[in-house]
């Protein structure tokens, strides 16, 4: 049986002959199976082709399933001589193996008493009579154990220690101790030798109006404060001219319910103008102006454009 492996023998290219250098087992070796030499694809291929790999396979498994040659025994049944076929054979036929006894007598290893147990169970049964027994006569030798333990750690040779050292070694693990304990304050940067306070009790009031401060800074640049301070100064504004009850309205709130629309004329007011001069920039008005006893609150309050709300003036629209 021959096998073209030319094919292996030019894997690689001629422009890396030159800096490829080829593995020690890259060299012809015979075949196990039919003897051919054949070029080893891998380190460990001992075949030169498929068939080859079949047939090695094919020998492999047959060998583990050949009969081992054990000594010849007694049968513990029948007492005949005859040769196992595995290495802890007992018996010499299955007619001997299913006669077998099916109990065995054992002393239990904690109260000594004789048993009668069967030959299949686990380790325990075959040792103690009872599931107490076991567990006491394990409690037992765990006792012992730990009894031996300290008596040779009893029996074990202390060293002599000066008792300069030993005290240095408690002052150590005092400190130790305490630096465990102990924090720097937030605000100082002093050691704070406690377990549960983190500031000094004479920085606690500056700490606390610098985080404050630090907040107010913070949160005036956020949009929440912007909007409310445009209700608290329009709240400011109507309390002093004079209105008597004055809510927290947004006016933007009051523009984009009437839909940046005038409540007078009916023309758009885009939002884009608020705050300008144009004629038609929205306003938020009063329909019963503040002069004339009107309220703060935001069923008065409606869109308005610059034009109309400066020729109302302080009139009630309907009298207009």
């Amino acid at each position: 049986m021959t096998a073209d492996n030319s094919a292996l023998l030019s894997f690689v290219s001629k422009a890396k002959t030159k800096s490829y250098k080829q593995p020690e087992w890259k060299h012809p070796k015979p075949c196990i199976v039919c003897g051919e030499l054949f070029l080893p694809y891998q380190k460990k291929s001992v075949v030169c082709s498929q068939d080859c790999r079949l047939v090695h396979v094919a020998n492999n498994s047959r060998a583990k399933w050949q009969v081992k040659d054990y000594p010849e025994v007694n049968c513990q049944k029948c007492n005949t001589v005859f040769k196992p076929r595995q290495e802890d054979g007992k018996y010499c036929s299955a007619a001997c193996n299913r006669k077998r006894p099916r109990h065995i007598l054992i002393n239990c290893l904690c109260c000594k008493k004789e048993v009668k147990r069967t030959r299949r169970g686990s380790n325990d049964s075959r040792q103690y009579c009872s599931k107490q027994c076991a567990c006491n006569h394990r409690v037992a030798i765990t006792k012992e154990i730990h009894s031996l333990r300290r008596i040779a750690e009893n029996n074990k040779s202390k060293p002599v220690v000066n008792t300069y050292v030993l005290n240095e070694i408690r002052a150590i693990k005092r400190i130790a101790r305490a630096a465990r304990v102990s924090k720097s304050c937030k605000h100082c940067g002093e050691i704070v030798y406690s377990k549960y306070l983190l500031l000094h009790p004479n920085c606690r009031k500056e700490y606390e109006r610098t985080v404050r401060l630090a907040y107010r800074q913070k949160y005036k640049h956020t949009e929440v404060y912007k909007a409310n301070k445009k209700v608290w100064r329009n709240k400011r504004k109507a309390l002093e001219r004079g209105a008597k009850v004055a809510e927290n309205v947004n006016p933007d709130f009051i523009l984009e319910r009437d839909k940046y629309r005038c409540y007078i004329c009916g023309i758009k007011t885009p939002k884009k103008l608020r705050g300008t001069f144009e004629d038609n920039a929205p306003e938020v008005d009063h329909i019963i102006p503040l002069s004339k006893g009107g309220l703060h609150v935001e069923s008065n309050l409606r869109c308005a454009c610059r034009k109309c709300n400066g020729l109302k003036s302080d009139r009630v629209y309907q009298l207009i």
